[in-house]
C-alpha cells in the first residue's frame, strides 16, 4: 500500500515545516515530550533525511556533523514498513560520504531491537531523557557492512570506471577538482564521450574543470582539452591559484550536485563512488565555488591548447 516512498536529502530552510508538523505529531502529541525537550538550536546545521510519500514527508532523521542519529519520526500510519530502515541506510550512505567512521544515537528502550537488527550495538546503562528510558548505541562504519550504493575504490581501473558511471548519470552540471587532470582517469574516449553527451544535453549545460597543476598537461596531447576546444563555452577550465584547500590530497568529480566520485587521494586513486551524497557535495561545492570565482584564473600556455 505505502510502498512508493522515497528517500531523500532534505533542506531544514525549505522543508522546516513540514519537519516541525511530523516531529510534534509524533514526539509531542504522541509520546507527551515538552516543546522545550523537542526544539533546540541544532536544526539548521545538521543534515535530515526524509522519506516522502507523494510528496509528504512522512518520515525524517536528523543526522549531526559528529555522527549521532536524533529526532527520527514515522508517521504512525507507515511505521513497520520499511521507511525506518530505508532512513538508517541512507544515512550510513552520508556518513560514510562525511568521513564519518561511526554512527551513534540514543535509542529509546522500545526501539532498540530495531537498531539491533541494523548492527548497532548497546554501549550505555539505561539513563532518563525528556521521562523516557534510553539507552546509547553505536555502529561502527566501514565498506564491509554499508553497502547501500556506495562503491569504494583504490586502483586505476575501478576509480575510471566510477567517473564514467557518475557522468553518464548526469543531466547538465559537472565540476571537477583535480591535481593535473590524470590520463590514467579523464584522457579516455568512455569519459570523453559521456562528457560531451552532458555539454552537448541542454543550453544550460556545464562542465567546470580546476586543475591544481597544470604543468605535466602542457604540450601533450589530451582528450578533454581537446573536448574542450571544441566546446569552449560549454567546457570551462582553470588553473588554482592557492594551495589553501581544505585537503590538498583530494579530488572529485561532481555530477549534479548530488553524484560524487571523491578522491582521499587522487595520486593513489582511493577514493569513492557515490550516486546519493547531496550533503557533502554542497559542502564541496560551495569552497569549489569560492575557488573558482577568486582563487583561479586561466592558464596562458594551456589556453594555447584550447583556443
Amino acid at each position: 500500500m505505502h510502498s512508493s516512498y522515497e528517500i531523500r536529502i532534505a533542506d531544514w530552510q525549505e522543508d522546516q515545516n513540514a519537519l516541525r508538523a511530523l516531529r510534534t505529531e509524533v514526539f509531542i502529541e504522541e509520546q507527551g515530550i515538552s516543546e522545550a525537550d523537542e526544539w533546540d538550536t541544532l536544526d539548521s546545521d545538521a543534515i535530515y533525511i526524509v522519506a516522502e510519500y507523494e510528496q509528504k514527508i512522512i518520515a525524517c532523521l536528523r543526522l549531526l556533523k559528529h555522527g549521532k542519529i536524533t529526532r527520527m519520526a514515522v508517521k504512525k500510519s507507515f511505521r513497520n514498513r520499511g521507511v525506518g530502515r530505508a532512513l538508517i541506510e541512507a544515512t550510513e550512505r552520508e556518513a560514510l560520504a562525511l568521513g564519518l567512521l561511526q554512527l551513534k544515537a540514543d535509542a529509546q528502550i522500545e526501539a532498540l531491537k530495531f537498531y539491533q537488527k541494523l548492527g548497532f550495538k548497546i554501549v550505555s546503562d539505561v539513563f532518563i531523557d525528556a521521562g523516557i528510558p534510553h539507552q546509547s548505541i553505536l555502529k561502527d562504519l566501514n565498506a564491509k557492512n554499508v553497502d547501500y550504493g556506495l562503491k569504494r575504490f583504490d586502483i586505476v581501473e575501478t576509480a575510471k570506471v566510477a567517473l564514467i558511471e557518475a557522468v553518464n548519470s548526469g543531466g547538465r552540471h559537472v565540476d571537477i577538482l583535480t591535481e593535473e587532470l590524470k590520463p590514467e582517469l579523464y584522457d579516455n574516449a568512455e569519459f570523453e564521450k559521456a562528457l560531451s553527451l552532458i555539454a552537448r544535453r541542454d543550453r544550460k549545460s556545464v562542465v567546470r574543470i580546476l586543475i591544481k597543476n597544470t604543468q605535466n598537461i602542457h604540450g601533450h596531447t589530451h582528450r578533454i582539452i581537446n573536448l574542450a576546444k571544441r566546446l569552449p563555452s560549454k567546457i570551462l577550465i582553470k588553473k588554482l591559484l592557492t594551495e589553501e584547500i581544505s585537503d590538498p590530497r583530494m579530488g572529485y568529480c561532481c555530477v549534479d550536485r548530488s553524484h560524487l566520485v571523491y578522491f582521499n587521494d587522487e595520486a593513489l586513486f582511493i577514493g569513492f563512488n557515490n550516486p546519493t551524497a547531496k550533503a557533502e557535495s554542497q559542502s564541496l561545492l560551495d569552497e569549489f565555488e569560492n575557488l573558482w570565482t577568486h582563487y583561479s584564473s586561466e592558464d596562458s600556455r594551456l589556453r594555447q591548447f584550447i583556443l
